[in-house]
C-alpha cells in the first residue's frame, strides 16, 4: 500500500475521514477470490466492512449510472463505475490504476 493510501486509511481509522468502497468493489473481490478457488461470501465481506470504523459502503444507483459516460478514457466497467463513484462524491479514488487515479 502506498503512504498516501495509508496516510487515507490511518485519517479513517481516527474519525478524520471516511473511505467509502463503491459496491462494485465487493463485487470485485468476490468475482476474483472466486476465480482464484477460495470463494470470499459476499455477506463475510459486507460484515468486514461494517466491522471497520471509517468504513463506508457506497450502494450503486441513479448518482453512479448517470456519470457513466464522463469517463471514456476508463475501459473496463467497474472501474468507471468507480470513477462515477467518486465524481458523485467529490473524493479521490485510492488506487494503483493510473487510469483512475488521472481521473
Amino acid at each position: 500500500m502506498s503512504v498516501a493510501a495509508s496516510a487515507v486509511f490511518q485519517l479513517a481509522e481516527t474519525g478524520n475521514a471516511t473511505v467509502v468502497v463503491p459496491a462494485i468493489v465487493v463485487a470485485e473481490f468476490y468475482y476474483l477470490s472466486a476465480k482464484l478457488g477460495s470463494p470470499l461470501e459476499p455477506s463475510a465481506l459486507l460484515e468486514a466492512l461494517d466491522s471497520v470504523s471509517g468504513i463506508e459502503l457506497s450502494e450503486l444507483g441513479r448518482a453512479q449510472l448517470e456519470r457513466l459516460d464522463r469517463f471514456p478514457e476508463v475501459s473496463e466497467m467497474h472501474d468507471r463505475l468507480i470513477a462515477a463513484e467518486s465524481d458523485a462524491l467529490g473524493a479521490a479514488v485510492v488506487t494503483r490504476d493510473e487510469a483512475l487515479a488521472r481521473r
